[in-house]
């Protein structure tokens, strides 16, 4: 899977406000170095004065660079992950796929992996009884039990921890 990196205002939103950014100049536009949500003027001031300037996306602090800024350090290289294709439909992340990238297990071994249904209902909670891997996890979404969740729920996310590592609608 490959993440296009290309800014189409017509296809973006403002990450706070929701508001399409079709028609918006360059020049009034920004981005998270970190996630690469975007932002239009109005509210990277807001995320400045109410919100500590961190981005509601990633949390992250001091990384909202305007769009023109030459030197803001944003990363336009494509960002790819390998996706495992589970019978029960979850698309999960799987391990990063060049050095550097993070990986979205790293941290979260024991962390409780949680399947929510696509309007953010707990269908189950499963805590590791060791260490998750990214092959044990892989054999979760693909187990009877979970396949029949996603089917009657229609759709489904899951997490580990509060992170998410995929879903049906990816």
């Amino acid at each position: 899977m490959q993440f296009n990196p290309v800014l189409d205002t017509e296809q973006l939103h403002d990450a706070l406000t929701g508001v399409p950014l079709a028609g918006v100049a360059p020049s009034d536009l920004y981005r998270c170095a970190r996630c690469t949500s975007t932002y239009r003027s109005a509210s990277v001031q807001s995320l400045r004065n109410q919100n500590g300037g961190a981005c509601v996306a990633c949390s992250a602090v001091d990384t909202i660079r305007a769009i023109s800024d030459p030197d803001a350090g944003l990363d336009h290289a494509p960002h790819t992950a390998d996706v495992h294709m589970s019978r029960s439909g979850i698309k999960l992340i799987a391990e990063a796929v060049r050095a550097g990238e993070p990986d979205l297990l790293a941290g979260n071994e024991r962390a409780t992996f949680c399947l929510k249904d696509l309007s953010g209902t707990v269908l189950t909670e499963i805590a590791p009884q060791v260490a998750w891997t990214h092959a044990a996890l892989f054999a979760l979404v693909d187990s009877a039990e979970i396949i029949e969740q996603v089917k009657q729920s229609g759709g489904a996310d899951a997490y580990v921890g509060n992170v998410w590592i995929g879903g049906t609608e990816v």
